[in-house]
């Protein structure tokens, strides 16, 4: 299929899904903040579950520069992980999800756009539809990413009785925040294990993007059990999906990205062993209500 036509069936897709969101959000009342909110949030969500088979099958015109097969299925896995993270906050809507929505797609895309305008412009071809479409959707959530954390300020409310392992998302949000700075800022590092496309400094970047979302995400829900089950949702389906992206590689006779793989099974092992403790924490509660 022509990159027209990948752009025309995504475009159909989208607005099917956020047409049939838009069904289920109307039956609810809110001020017009938390609609407007509530509408980010579903075109994100939307984006990420519709986009991330197409870059897990890695169909060359359906993101807006050319990716290796297993960045592609990395961005998959992070595109889900977002989608899941949407949903929950739809599914329990509040000043607090929205916000750290907010903040996820800050990381995420503001750090990476940065550098694509300041160095990456030439890996952009004018003449690919995906191009246009690409820089639309950055344009798109980025301003909306800014709007959900200043119309939703933090508040001491949010702070919530202690649940056990809190200091779980801190850690490994630190160790991603340091792995995926050093990423970023130096894309071509010595390692082979933990710089798995040295000679593409826009992919590096790509990827350390994830790593800097779970660090500022984690910052971000602090305190917060609610807020805090979220992000390591979105650790475990990360987790699931970057083990199932090296799965691959193995499959198509490719190396396995070992340290990768370690890392992220462990968040993902982790953000499990979490959000189970947290689920048996509310039944102890309620039992002792």
């Amino acid at each position: 299929m022509s990159g027209l036509g990948w752009m025309v069936l995504a475009l159909a897709l989208l607005v099917g899904v956020v047409v049939a969101g838009e069904w289920l959000l109307a039956r609810r009342k809110g001020s017009v903040r938390h609609v407007m909110a509530e509408r980010i949030v579903l075109l994100t969500m939307a984006g990420g579950f519709l986009g991330a088979p197409f870059w897990w099958r890695g169909d060359p015109d359906a993101f807006a520069w050319m990716l290796p097969p297993l960045a592609g299925r990395m961005l998959a896995a992070a595109s889900w992980a977002f989608a899941v993270a949407c949903l929950l906050a739809l599914l329990r809507p509040g000043a607090a999800q929205f916000r750290l929505i907010g903040v996820m797609l800050a990381s995420y895309l503001g750090p990476l756009t940065f550098a694509i305008l300041l160095l990456h412009l030439d890996r952009f071809d004018p003449a690919r539809s995906v191009t246009w479409s690409f820089f639309a959707t950055v344009m798109l959530l980025l301003p909306g990413a800014a709007w959900l954390i200043l119309a939703f300020p933090r508040s001491p409310a949010e702070l919530t009785s202690p649940m056990p392992a809190q200091w779980m998302p801190a850690l490994f949000g630190s160790v991603a925040g340091l792995w995926g700075t050093v990423l970023f800022i130096w894309p071509a590092g010595p390692v082979a294990s933990l710089w798995l496309w040295p000679g593409d400094a826009l992919t590096s970047r790509l990827i350390a993007s994830m790593f800097l979302t779970i660090a500022a995400a984690s910052w971000a829900a602090r305190g917060s059990s609610r807020l805090l089950v979220t992000v390591m949702a979105s650790v475990f389906v990360y987790g699931v999906g970057v083990c199932l992206a090296g799965s691959a590689n193995l499959a198509a006779g490719k190396p396995l990205p070992v340290a990768y793989l370690a890392f992220w099974a462990l968040g993902g092992a982790s953000a499990a062993i979490f959000l189970l403790m947290s689920v048996l924490s509310r039944r102890t509660g309620k039992t002792r209500l």
